[in-house]
């Protein structure tokens, strides 16, 4: 299989690529942090080293981008391109801002800090293993992977005709499509699980920084255990790089009195850029961090135009793209604003009605005790059981904490009032770009409750604890379910058969059908394991294109006359019944039962 390389041997050649990947971009965007004279006198200079990789990752997804867009995308080249970043900066720069003795402030010092560390190194390593399986995800294998895919295929970036998404913001797949160039899809996991990494850091210093360094340690820990974090950390999506910069963009922006407003909001910009150059949520961040941003800065607008420059420079060339192509920068949604470039999904007005009020006052409740309704995965009961107990210290909060405070609400308001159109089974991770917040406002409520010494909050603890280690037993549970593969137990098709829907119809097309026949696919949306290259799919781009030529959907199955046809029992009864007419037979069927739901599907051969 294409990209596939699984093993303990090619695991272990995927995280050296990863370690050296980010040291390479922790050089790179120290170098580019120094030549912006961002301070290095900061008081916990792990900050600063923090900054630096972000700012790398930035650098390297754009680099790639480049190379792509002008053609240059092979293995060669990438190679090039990493080795002139990782000596560029000794050129630019006396003084990196850069340092790996910077994380020295991560060793445990007491009792409670080295159990905290113990429990984190075990969450980590566990969710690292689940890397080297096979992707089974339904986004990485729909676009996340697979436009990458085409991308190497092609060795070029370009608009991928009939498709909704190769236009996206996608700066995290420019980084998955470096990974599958390196060394396949290991390392592409790697990548999206190093933001796990990076966010339970970036959670601690806040945490140390603002709040007590006992906070840090209890918020670095209660996010890394939240089952829906748990969860994505190994797959090939882009939420938790999307929440990584998030986070960071307020990171910096409460960094202002010791590295001035300009440094700041240069930071900010750079990073909510990011954050927008990863996927469209990031638009109501942006609006409501230029907000906080008017509020705190004492230069209001020298600030401001610093952080929306350093923003365009970063995201700009994603949504001009778009629009330079498609006519429109937010494809395909918004269309009515753009000509009616894109779908009519995105346009629904959501009623407002008691009814939605009386979920949205209960959310937290639903997101934790029927997580169903958001794609079967919990936020977990911390924040149910946590959250709440800060509103009875609303008086004497700070003035930043309550700033935070309503940054978060705003953005859960936002996603259940404005963005209930675009809501998929897998909804709940939406909220993810505000759970270091809330991971950080749970940690000052245990960090309260140690503080009583009393055994009411013995008890409150010992709680909080079996919550942390029940969530972490979740993360064991999903381990043991990879483990098998990536030690050679179970070969990676076996492992395929058993967790992925797709797989079986993409076996047998691939080594039953001759290379180049024509399949027509309206069974499946994840097109990662295909190796067939003339494969239509049945997609509203391709309706569209279709209607635009004044045909019908029968005109073009007849003019382009398929050797296969793939459908499923959910199949539009349209396709079954132009199959009947058309002395098509089926060859090969079977079922796939994923969470609640058993899938059907057939693949036909014209016989005549």
């Amino acid at each position: 299989m294409e990209f596939i390389k699984i093993g303990p041997t090619e695991f272990i050649f995927a995280f050296l690529w990863l370690s050296v990947i980010l040291i390479i971009c922790g050089r790179a965007g120290g170098a580019f942090l120094a030549l912006i004279k961002v301070p290095q006198s900061l008081a916990i200079q792990a900050e600063l080293s923090l900054f630096s990789v972000a700012a790398g990752i930035i650098l390297l997804a754009l680099s790639v981008l480049g190379l792509g867009t002008a053609g240059l995308l092979t293995q060669k080249s990438l190679w090039f391109l990493l080795a002139a970043l990782a000596l560029l900066p000794s050129f630019l720069v006396k003084k990196n801002c850069f340092n790996l003795a910077a994380w020295k402030i991560l060793m445990p010092k007491t009792k409670q800090e080295i159990f905290i560390c113990l429990i984190l190194m075990g969450v980590l390593i566990l969710t690292c293993v689940q890397c080297g399986a096979p992707p089974i995800g339904n986004d990485a294998l729909a676009y996340h992977l697979e436009h990458p895919k085409q991308f190497i295929q092609n060795h070029k970036i370009s608009y991928l005709p009939l498709t909704r998404e190769s236009l996206w913001p996608f700066q995290t797949e420019m980084l998955f499509t470096a990974s599958l160039l390196l060394h396949g899809t290991t390392l592409a996991q790697l990548f999206h699980w190093c933001f796990y990494l990076l966010i339970t850091l970036s959670a601690y210093l806040f945490g140390r920084r603002f709040y007590g360094n006992s906070v840090g340690w209890w918020a670095a820990l209660v996010f890394a255990c939240t089952p829906v974090v748990l969860a994505q950390s190994s797959e090939a999506y882009v939420d938790l790089s999307l929440t990584f910069f998030v986070f960071l963009s307020i990171y910096a922006l409460w960094l202002k009195d010791e590295i001035s407003d300009q440094k700041s909001s240069i930071l900010c910009g750079l990073f909510i850029g990011a954050a927008l150059a990863t996927k469209y949520l990031a638009l109501p961040v942006f609006i409501m961090i230029f907000i906080l941003l008017g509020v705190r800065a004492k230069s209001k607008i020298a600030a401001a135009s610093f952080f929306v420059l350093a923003t365009f420079l970063v995201a700009g060339v994603w949504y001009l793209r778009s629009f330079l192509i498609l006519e429109n920068p937010f494809y395909p949604f918004l269309s009515n604003f753009f000509g009616g470039h894109g779908f009519g999904s995105g346009n629904v007005s959501m009623p407002v009605s008691e009814n939605l009020f009386l979920r949205f006052l209960r959310l937290g409740w639903d997101l934790t005790i029927h997580p169903a309704a958001f794609g079967g995965v919990s936020i977990g009961p911390l924040y149910l059981m946590a959250l709440p107990l800060l509103l009875f210290r609303i008086n004497s909060a700070r003035k930043e904490s309550i700033y935070l405070a309503i940054f978060a609400s705003c953005y859960v308001f936002f996603i259940f009032f404005k963005a209930q159109a675009y809501f998929s089974a897998q909804s709940v991770r939406f909220f993810m770009p505000i759970m270091p917040l809330a991971s950080i406002g749970v940690a000052c409520a245990i960090d309260r409750f140690q503080s009583k010494k009393n055994i009411l909050s013995s008890l409150g603890i010992c709680l909080c604890l079996a919550a942390i280690l029940l969530e972490a037993g979740i993360g064991v549970y999903r381990a043991s379910k990879s483990a098998r593969v990536l030690l050679g137990l179970e070969s990676p098709s076996a492992y395929l058969e058993r967790r992925e829907r797709s797989y079986l119809g993409y076996r047998y097309l691939n080594e039953e059908a001759p290379q180049g026949s024509k399949i027509f696919n309206a069974a499946e949306v994840r097109y990662f394991y295909n190796q067939q290259p003339h494969m239509a799919v049945s997609s509203v781009p391709l309706e569209q294109r279709i209607k635009a030529q004044g045909q019908s959907m029968q005109d073009y199955l007849e003019q382009q006359s398929f050797d296969y046809l793939w459908l499923s029992a959910d199949t539009e009864r349209f396709y079954w019944e132009y199959a009947d007419k058309h002395s098509y037979q089926k060859v090969f069927s079977y079922s796939f039962t994923e969470g609640p739901k058993t899938f059907q599907s057939e693949i036909l051969k014209k016989t005549s």
